[in-house]
């Protein structure tokens, strides 16, 4: 199993979100994981 840290979570997701469709709204941020 991988662990991943709150920042490289929010940088996968923001890459996946970039490629297949983007969405401002529902953009992962920092303040999720806190």
């Amino acid at each position: 199993m991988i662990k991943l840290n709150a920042q490289q979570v929010i940088e996968l997701l923001n890459q996946r979100s970039s490629t297949r469709y983007y969405d401002p709204n529902k953009k992962i941020g920092e303040e999720d994981f806190n």
